[in-house]
């Protein structure tokens, strides 16, 4: 069975075009901002407030070497309050690079995550919310 050349170059184009989709590589990461060593220093609220309101709500810094993304106040009660998105356990074992902790049964690791969403986050969420 041939295909018709119309439909045969149709073809070629839809899988050209699917190639050329899975090749483009979409980040939906915040931008990454460079501030200077003597301005986080010396004046880190500024530094930060003004990074924020040049290039958005969420901006990813590196300070000492490490990844951090900061958020203005319109994201801050998500950021601090969702469990579910931005967990103290998960955090705390990434950053101690054993994310294994995560699978344990019972872990302190757990038992701090607990404290934090009893104790800490409902306290942060009255401040947020005042």
């Amino acid at each position: 069975m041939y295909l018709h050349a119309p439909l045969a170059l149709a073809l070629i184009l839809l899988i050209v075009l699917y190639a050329v989709l899975l090749r483009r590589k979409t980040t939906h990461t915040p931008p990454i901002v460079h501030i200077s060593e003597e301005a986080m220093f010396k004046y880190p609220r500024e530094a930060y407030e003004s990074s924020l309101k040049q290039h958005g709500s969420v901006i990813g810094v590196y300070r000492k070497n490490r990844l951090e993304y900061i958020v203005d106040e319109s994201h801050a009660a998500e950021v601090l309050t969702n469990d579910v998105m931005f967990s103290a356990e998960r955090g705390t074992a990434a950053l101690l690079n054993l994310p294994i902790l995560n699978a344990l049964p019972y872990s302190l690791i757990g038992t701090l995550d607990k404290l934090v969403v009893k104790g800490i986050t409902p306290i942060v969420e009255r401040l947020v919310n005042t």
